[in-house]
This record gives C-alpha cells, sequence and structure tokens, in this order.
C-alpha cells in the first residue's frame, strides 16, 4: 500500500524483504512490512502487544510482533 494506492505482487513477503534495502524496511510481523521512514510511533496495545501508529492518511495502525519490538527499539531508539 502506497500513500495513494493498493498494488497487487505475486511474490511472497519474504521474497520482497529479500529484495528491499534492509535500512529501509522492516519485517514488523509475519503479515506485514514496512517502511522505517513511515513509522511515527509504538503504541501498547495490551500487556505485551505492540502496534505501530504509520504516517499514512488512512492513519494506519498495523501489528508489531513481541519479539520484533526489542529489534525495532534497537534500529530506531527515538521511538521508545
Amino acid at each position: 500500500m502506497t500513500k495513494d494506492a493498493r498494488f497487487p505482487l505475486d511474490r511472497t513477503l519474504a521474497e520482497l524483504e529479500q529484495i528491499l534495502p534492509e535500512k529501509e524496511f522492516f519485517r514488523s510481523h509475519r503479515t506485514v512490512l514496512v517502511r522505517l521512514d513511515k513509522i511515527e510511533a509504538i503504541e501498547v496495545v495490551s500487556k505485551g502487544v505492540f502496534a505501530l501508529q504509520m504516517n499514512h492518511p488512512d492513519h494506519l495502525c498495523v501489528p508489531l510482533a513481541r519479539d520484533r519490538a526489542k529489534e525495532l527499539r534497537a534500529r530506531i531508539p527515538t521511538l521508545g
């Protein structure tokens, strides 16, 4: 999904993860690959459950796997 549209792809997220630059993209959950520069905040949904607030016109909130939160915080310390 982009700011303006959705584009169907004939690739798995694992394939995209291999192709896209690691310094720009992050696998936040088994179902989600996000651009690091579009993450606005990490939200605590409940104990041990996190979500990412994205900089997107639809104010998207996507899942962040518990085991991925620590790595994301290491990559972007300002997120908390």
